[in-house]
């Protein structure tokens, strides 16, 4: 733009060194420097208008291309197998907290699903006892609720609410999943259920091959590092 500014302004220069050799010329100069004065702010201005417009063109498609997702409906299959993660997370947390209460009396009844005559004092009756325990009492313990949590984190994932970060969330989980059945294992030294039986095999197997001094100092400069 600003060459060519400068391009009507030199004709303009040598349009000023003709002389004036009457009224005529004068006039004429006039009305070709206002011409062109007024053509070169026409087109500044049209110029102007059209850069603006591509801006926003691109800032629009910008915006499309971040969010692609805004403004589109799930599925109703989706909507479903959401909400089943989500519900199934919330029978493992309350048949894991019913098993915890009761878990030697549910525990004797571990293999009776099928028997009508025995009735189960979970609060999911013998699916809430089958689920503890499957989860505490053979696996890896109180642990078992991180395993309820991350149930709940993939329906939101399926349901596309942003609530967790997924990579950091699942990296932390497995983690914890590994770290603490070992410890409640060193504490209750196989005592309940806390640890699982994982828990506990784990802790029997390192106790006797670094000590219990090596056990503790593997615990703890895990989580130091870890964190």
């Amino acid at each position: 733009m600003s060459h060519i500014i400068s391009t009507k302004t030199n004709q303009l220069l040598q349009l000023s060194k003709i002389p004036f050799k009457s009224e005529l010329y004068f006039k004429k100069f006039n009305i070709i420097y206002s011409s062109i004065f007024i053509k070169n702010i026409y087109w500044c201005l049209k110029n102007t208008k059209f850069a603006n417009i591509d801006i926003m063109d691109k800032k629009t498609q910008k915006q499309q291309t971040e969010s692609p997702d805004k403004g589109r409906t799930l599925s109703k299959p989706r909507i479903f197998i959401g909400l089943t993660f989500i519900l199934f997370s919330g029978v493992l947390v309350f048949s894991f907290i019913s098993y915890l209460m009761n878990w030697k009396a549910d525990q004797s009844q571990a293999g009776t699903m099928l028997d009508k005559g025995i009735k189960s004092s979970n609060i999911f009756g013998k699916l809430g006892d089958w689920l503890g325990n499957l989860f505490i009492f053979e696996s890896i313990g109180v642990a078992s609720f991180i395993i309820a949590f991350l149930f709940m984190v993939i329906g939101t994932m399926i349901l596309k609410k942003k609530i967790f970060k997924p990579w950091m969330t699942f990296g932390h989980s497995l983690f914890f999943i590994c770290w603490l059945p070992v410890l409640f294992g060193a504490i209750t030294k196989g005592q309940g259920v806390l640890s699982g039986v994982y828990g506990y095999q784990i802790m029997d197997s390192l106790n006797a091959i670094i000590g219990s001094v090596g056990l503790w100092t593997v615990l703890v400069s895990s989580i130091a590092l870890y964190f």
